[in-house]
């Protein structure tokens, strides 16, 4: 499978390589199918997480185990 290497857009640091495989969530955004390829250093979650509707395909995606 092919690999996509993801850049920050400002910096041009590397953030993560992934298989290219992703999840359509809404109308813009994707989220990747598998965990990165490589170690993510320095990247911290912000904000509010928010359920995802219900019947989407990422509905159990982040379900606490």
């Amino acid at each position: 499978m092919e690999v996509v290497t993801c850049y920050c857009l400002k910096c041009k640091s590397e953030l993560g390589r992934f298989r290219n495989a992703w999840i359509g969530l809404g109308n813009t955004y994707f989220s990747p199918a598998y965990p990165s390829l490589s170690r993510i250093v320095g990247l911290d979650a912000t904000g509010e997480v928010h359920e995802a509707a219900p019947g989407s395909q990422i509905e159990h995606r982040y379900d606490d185990p």
